[in-house]
């Protein structure tokens, strides 16, 4: 059981348990946004997911901090109750998004807020001050999570048929009234629901050892009907509002991209997952940024339509290297260049505010290239090997969308930042080598 009355019995067995129990919840939190297939559909029920996310990853990652402090053990572990980890790896199964959702915050995030709050008004326990912090900010993380999700659950309620996954639902509800059963009593056993479980938990096991496209979704790419941005006379209204509304997309995109690459490698380092946790916060709070600027100047979501090109490209990356590289690279490392140019353009033209709407979101731009060169290099240490890696991904790249029949955009031909490229980690020798190209090629 998570909760005892001997502190020192808590401090390694119950933080022991929680982690492996929560480091499944964060999983399952990531599928309910990236694979919730990438469009433009509820786009303001999806984009609170991003903080939720990052606030789960700072659960655990306080969880962790707290266990090695007061134990040097490895933090993370099997979960050690069979219908607890039946019921969450079922979880990842389940095709209605809808009813994910809501047995993530509808029963496992309460059933933990209940209890933290347990555990942290418990009078038989004298709590020392790292582990009484980490009950606080994870209590009031749970309860902002939970709170928002309201909205999230009414927008989505009407939206899917709940017949869909109806048997993998009655065992789901099975194996939770077991677990609650198993954690009242000690010797509780029910044998077939034991069995149930095993295989829940072989399906999602065998799901993590083929490869990670298998549960990537090709979506079929659209023309965008927003036209390059340095094509873009920003003056006239409408086109300011198409190049929002393409900008804020492309964020939301990429937020869904971000978490698929969290979830397909969830078993990477754990300081990966919270650096691309925090990303994913970022780009959710960029995609609405680009959303309220555009409904502001008079625009509204399906004005356009728009391109599910950069999903598809990001994932022809065969491994998580490659990913960073097209993802945070080029796809970011273009983005930091058109943020600044955006900044100029929209100041020059008086538009103040959304001139410091791209100055906010080229900062982070800047720190998401910086990360994913730095993981690049982690992993690619010798440098012709990362050069002809990097030469060799952005070729196939390339390929693509040219088989395509896409216009190279995400290279596109504003000028380079060199100052702000320097900074995200690019050599002098690669930001000549980019300059030299770019010229080359728009010419």
């Amino acid at each position: 059981m998570l909760l005892h009355s001997n502190f020192n019995e808590y401090s390694f067995s119950d933080l022991k348990e929680f982690l492996a129990e929560y480091q499944y919840v964060f999983r399952v939190s990531l599928k309910s946004l990236c694979f919730w297939y990438p469009g433009i559909k509820h786009t303001y029920a999806k984009i609170p997911f991003g903080k939720h996310i990052w606030y789960d990853s700072q659960i655990v990652n306080m969880a962790v901090n707290r266990q090695l402090a007061l134990a040097e053990k490895q933090p993370f572990a099997k979960i050690s109750n069979p219908y607890l980890k039946g019921f969450i790896d079922g979880l990842v199964h389940l095709k209605n998004p809808y009813v994910r959702i809501y047995y993530m915050y509808r029963v496992l995030k309460p059933h933990y807020l209940n209890k933290f709050e347990q555990h942290l008004v418990s009078t038989d326990i004298d709590l020392d001050y790292g582990t009484y912090s980490f009950l606080d900010f994870s209590i009031n993380y749970l309860r902002e999570e939970i709170k928002e999700s309201l909205p999230i659950l009414e927008v989505l309620e009407d939206e899917y048929d709940l017949n869909k996954d109806s048997e993998l639902i009655t065992r789901l509800n099975q194996l939770w009234i077991a677990y609650q059963k198993s954690q009242l009593d000690d010797n509780y056993n029910n044998n077939s629901l034991l069995m149930m479980s095993v295989e829940l938990t072989a399906k999602e096991h065998q799901r993590r050892l083929d490869k990670p496209e298998r549960d990537v979704p090709v979506v079929q790419p659209q023309k965008n009907e927003v036209l390059d941005n340095t094509q873009i006379d920003l003056s006239n209204q409408d086109f300011k509002i198409a190049y929002l509304y393409a900008n804020g997309y492309l964020e939301l995109q990429a937020s869904e991209i971000i978490a698929s690459m969290i979830f397909e490698y969830f078993d990477t380092e754990w300081k990966i997952i919270t650096d691309l946790s925090r990303q994913l916060y970022d780009e959710c709070r960029h995609a609405q940024l680009c959303f309220r600027r555009m409904e502001e100047l008079g625009g509204y979501l399906g004005q356009y339509t728009t391109s599910l090109l950069q999903w598809n490209y990001v994932h022809l990356g065969s491994n998580l290297v490659e990913k960073f590289i097209i993802q945070h690279r080029i796809s970011e490392g273009t983005g930091t260049d058109a943020s600044f140019n955006n900044v100029t353009r929209f100041r020059e033209m008086g538009d103040e505010k959304t001139a410091k709407l791209y100055e906010f979101i080229g900062a982070d731009e800047i720190l998401h290239v910086k990360m994913g060169n730095k993981w690049i290099e982690h992993f690619l240490p010798d440098p012709i090997k990362r050069d002809e890696v990097i030469n060799k991904t952005k070729n196939r790249i390339i390929s693509y969308l040219e088989q395509e029949g896409y216009h190279i955009d995400f290279l596109s031909c504003v000028p380079v930042a060199l100052e702000h490229r320097e900074l995200a980690g690019f050599k002098a020798e690669e930001i000549k080598d980019i300059v030299l190209e770019r010229n080359e090629r728009c010419s």
